[in-house]
């Protein structure tokens, strides 16, 4: 089965926030602009090895790994999606992290991709970068997924996130809109890895939830604007980073 075919109707048994999210029409299009980068990658890396996917969830990236031959690591701090994940996947190393936790639990030079797909409270840490130089191999991968400060929709964002700072019912969620894309690859840089393919989304104003029917339309725009080229002001950001120190 080639990466992408499992079909998105398909009935797994116990279903996690996110294996929702992904059968909305946004999380349908997300899904695709992710896999895009996600295939390419995988292009330049050749030959199947050891994957370790952050964040976890049910799986839903490294069960398309296990398709495609690779070995898999599966981390979260969600006991209960982690046991989705070890039922889905049974030949995955399934392992439950502690939110404090700051180290990547693998010996150093283990992996040949790294996936922190939709986990920016990992992404943004001040401890994952060093971790994943340490445990990938030379020109191993880290896939990744960020919102730009410097995008259209941070500013309004930003504004929001102020406004419910200030209502008692507001609950303060992962880190939106950190950093920008520019100061990210230069952090990059800084870690001893290098961008090797990066594409822009969501440029339109839909929420992470929505299965809106406008979503194909707006989407198919921006996609024929080539909007996900101008990776500097998107909003989302997937890129792919190659360790080359």
């Amino acid at each position: 089965m080639k990466l992408g075919e499992a079909s998105l109707n398909q009935e797994l048994g116990p279903q996690t926030y996110t294996d929702q999210l992904e059968r909305t029409r946004w999380g349908q299009y997300l899904t695709q602009v992710e896999e895009h980068v996600l295939t390419a990658a995988l292009d330049l890396l050749g030959e199947p090895g050891s994957a370790l996917e952050m964040g976890c969830a049910s799986g839903r990236w490294s069960s398309r790994l296990v398709e495609r031959g690779w070995k898999v690591t599966c981390v979260d701090i969600e006991e209960s999606a982690l046991q989705i994940c070890q039922q889905r996947i049974p030949s995955a190393n399934c392992i439950l992290a502690r939110p404090n936790d700051r180290t990547i639990p693998s010996p150093d030079r283990a992996f040949k991709l790294i996936l922190c797909i939709e986990v920016e409270a990992v992404l943004h840490s001040d401890w994952f970068l060093d971790e994943a130089h340490r445990v990938l191999v030379d020109g191993g991968c880290v896939i990744s997924t960020m919102t730009n400060r410097s995008s259209v929709r941070a500013l309004p964002h930003q504004f929001l996130e102020g406004w419910r700072a200030n209502s008692q019912r507001f609950r303060p969620g992962p880190p939106s809109y950190k950093t920008s894309y520019r100061a990210w690859r230069q952090t990059l840089l800084r870690k001893g890895f290098t961008t090797v393919g990066a594409q822009g989304c969501c440029w339109f104003p839909f929420q992470r939830n929505s299965n809106s029917v406008l979503v194909k339309l707006v989407t198919q725009f921006e996609k024929a604007l080539g909007l996900r080229r101008l990776t500097g002001f998107s909003p989302w950001i997937v890129s792919a980073a190659q360790k080359t120190l």
